[in-house]
């Protein structure tokens, strides 16, 4: 169809737009965003609200072409409607009332495909494991009822107490094949993905607060009850960003416990208008300059107490990574000995990786 559509889009206007809907959800389908992203892609391309109503398993999502959500309202048989599958109990519409384009009709119809993966991909044979229902669980606008029966089908005592963990995997490929081989089998049970994130739900009976072993990177929410699930898997995801890949290029801690960090795990919320404008960010990425050694040298000096720790950790004589560090301060305009030096750094280092997660959903 694409290949048609692109011989046509030199005669046809309207067969290029839809070839521009055509790659917009086929991107969105091979990251494997969920049914928020697919919902927000639809609304935006068409320029009004777009949603989706699942009865059997009490979904309901409603964006704004802003990418915001919209409170929930009456289905109108006005709208740009379509159902999914056979059974009839899921829909998806766009808003629009009058004058359906080729394009409006081509994103309902490439919603709609998009949105049927993801119900599929997510319906297992047991309840219990139900990715779908997890995601109801973390959704801020489901109703405590709603919740509630989700808990419910998937097994979860009334008087849950759980951590959330927001992780991403470590190694390349392994991110896009939609696999969960990469999770410590603590989060497997009540897990589901939020587009390139994993989002998984822990009971206190199998706490999980992290293992240095695993391949993953994660964000380790606080204890919370089953209301308060989308507020810590919100705090989840904000913790996650601030992690590191724990590489050459990205060093850091793979994971971070939400209550361990502080005040820390409010600059994501804090901060992501204003980090392009900040100096030091900017200084740490024109340091890099000085050898890949860089960044690796840097966070060793924030998280080891002396020099001879630091220079241990990176297999470098100590004289070696003084004069490394002589050089890094005479780039960056300040002295790593003095208190204020070194905090100055760890804000920095944090920014940056702040920064570079700024693509996650």
């Amino acid at each position: 169809m694409r290949e048609l559509l692109g011989r046509l889009s030199a005669l046809d206007p309207d067969a290029e737009n839809a070839v521009r809907v055509i790659d917009f959800f086929d991107a969105l389908v091979a990251a494997h965003s969920g049914l928020d992203g697919l919902i927000r892609g639809a609304a935006v391309l068409a320029g009004v609200p777009a949603g989706l109503d699942e009865a059997d398993r009490h979904i309901r999502l409603r964006i704004g072409p802003d990418g915001h959500r919209l409170d929930p309202v009456p289905l109108r048989d006005t709208w740009a409607m379509t159902s999914l599958g056979d059974s009839g109990t899921a829909r998806v519409w766009i808003e629009r009332t009058a004058g359906l384009s080729s394009s409006d009709a081509m994103i309902l119809e490439r919603l709609s495909a998009g949105v049927q993966l993801v119900l599929d991909r997510t319906r297992t044979k047991s309840a219990f494991r139900d990715p779908a229902l997890v995601e109801v669980l973390l959704d801020g606008n489901a109703t405590d009822a709603v919740r509630r029966d989700a808990a419910r089908k998937l097994g979860m005592p009334d008087q849950l107490k759980a951590r959330v963990v927001a992780t991403l995997p470590i190694g390349a490929g392994v991110e896009e094949s939609g696999a969960v081989d990469w999770l410590p089998s603590a989060l497997l049970r009540w897990h589901t993905r939020m587009g390139r994130v994993g989002a998984s739900i822990v009971p206190m009976t199998r706490d999980w607060t992290g293992d240095a072993d695993t391949l993953v990177r994660a964000g380790i929410g606080p204890v919370t009850g089953l209301t308060e699930l989308p507020k810590a898997w919100q705090a989840a995801f904000d913790v996650l960003r601030l992690t590191a890949a724990g590489t050459l290029e990205d060093p850091g801690p793979r994971q971070l416990r939400h209550d361990a960090i502080g005040g820390l795990a409010l600059l994501p919320r804090l901060m992501d208008r204003e980090i392009a404008e900040i100096d030091d960010v900017g200084a740490l990425e024109s340091a890099a300059r000085l050898g890949p050694w860089t960044f690796t040298v840097l966070e060793a000096i924030t998280s080891h107490k002396s020099l001879r720790q630091a220079a241990a950790s990176l297999h470098m004589h100590h004289s070696t990574l003084s004069e490394r560090l002589r050089q890094l301060e005479l780039e960056l305009g300040y002295s790593f000995d003095a208190p204020e030096g070194r905090g100055r750094l760890y804000i920095a280092l944090a920014l940056r990786r702040l920064q570079r997660s700024s693509n996650l959903p």
